[in-house]
């Protein structure tokens, strides 16, 4: 089983709509923020954020993991 990160692969055209890919799978996920959040969590489980996520997180936004 692999340990790479994932990546966002494509975003749709009206924005509202990422393709995520992990591992060898690649899932829609939406932007609506209820929806975004379950979708993420889904994919992401418990796991904490890599350095290189933590880079591009907000200032002021927690690292702690998401779900």
């Amino acid at each position: 089983m692999g340990t790479e990160p994932n990546q966002v692969v494509d975003v749709s055209g009206d924005g509202h709509m990422l393709a995520v890919k992990h591992g060898s799978t690649v899932d829609p996920v939406p932007m609506d923020p209820a929806k975004w959040r379950s979708t993420l969590c889904g994919v992401l489980g418990g796991r904490e954020f890599t350095p290189s996520e933590r880079a591009w997180l907000p200032e002021g936004v927690s690292d702690e993991p998401l779900c």
